[in-house]
C-alpha cells in the first residue's frame, strides 16, 4: 500500500487522522503454456572448436602473458602514444594512446605503419574511429565527437608500444596450468581445445 496524495502539499498526520487513502500497485503473472512434456525429445549439440576459434584463443592467452616493448618503428597492431592536434586555430589538443587495431579505415591504418618517434601524419579522425572510441581518445563527449566541425588532426608520435606474445615455453605453460602438467605445445593445444569446448557445452546445455 502506498499513500495516495491527492494534494501533493498535504502531509499525513498519522497520530490524529481517522481516515487515510492508499493506492495499490498490482502485478499479475500472465498465463502461458509449456510447449513440451516429459516425452518431448530435444537435440543436444556437441560443438567442436574450429581452427580459427582455437587460434584466436591461443593468441589472446599469449598476449595476456606477453611483455610490452618499445620498438623504433611502428607496425600494425601497435599502440601509439601520440599528440593529436585539430587542424584549426584553438582546436582540440590531446596527448593520448591510440590503438591502431581499432582504426576502421584501411588507408589510415596503413599510414600509421612504419612511423618513428616524432614522425607526424594527418588523419581524418571521423573516418578512423567509431564515435565512442573517438570521444574516449579526445576526452570529449560522444555528442561533441559527433559534432566535430574539423575532423582533420595532426598526429605526432611520442612513443611506440607493442605487446609481444609470450613464447610457447615451459614458463608460459606453468603460468596457465599446474606446474609440469603441460610440457609440450601439443598438450597445450589439447588443453585449450578442452577449455573452449567446455564453454560450448554450457551453451549447448542452455540451448
Amino acid at each position: 500500500p502506498l499513500p495516495l496524495d491527492e494534494d501533493q502539499d498535504a502531509k499525513y498526520n498519522w497520530d490524529f487522522n481517522d481516515t487515510f487513502n492508499f493506492k495499490y500497485e498490482i502485478g499479475l503473472a500472465p498465463e502461458f503454456e509449456v510447449p513440451f512434456n516429459a516425452e518431448t525429445e530435444f537435440t543436444e549439440y556437441d560443438i567442436k572448436a574450429d581452427e580459427a576459434t582455437l587460434a584466436e584463443r591461443i593468441k589472446n592467452l599469449r598476449r595476456s602473458y606477453g611483455k610490452m616493448t618499445n620498438p623504433e618503428v611502428s607496425e600494425e597492431g601497435d599502440v601509439l602514444y601520440a599528440a593529436l592536434k585539430q587542424d584549426k586555430e584553438e582546436g582540440i589538443e590531446k596527448t593520448t594512446s591510440v590503438r591502431t587495431d581499432i582504426i576502421e579505415d584501411a588507408k589510415i591504418k596503413k599510414s600509421l605503419v612504419g612511423l618513428k618517434k616524432d614522425d607526424t601524419v594527418k588523419i581524418d579522425v571521423k573516418k578512423a574511429f567509431k564515435v565512442a572510441d573517438l570521444a574516449r581518445i579526445l576526452g570529449i563527449t560522444e555528442d561533441e565527437a559527433e559534432a566535430l566541425d574539423v575532423t582533420k588532426f595532426e598526429l605526432t608520435v611520442k612513443n611506440i608500444n607493442r605487446l609481444e606474445e609470450s613464447d610457447l615455453n615451459q614458463e608460459f605453460f606453468d603460468k596457465l596450468f599446474p606446474a609440469g602438467e603441460v610440457t609440450t605445445e601439443e598438450q597445450f593445444n589439447e588443453k585449450v581445445t578442452e577449455e573452449v569446448e567446455n564453454l560450448f557445452k554450457q551453451n549447448s546445455a542452455q540451448k
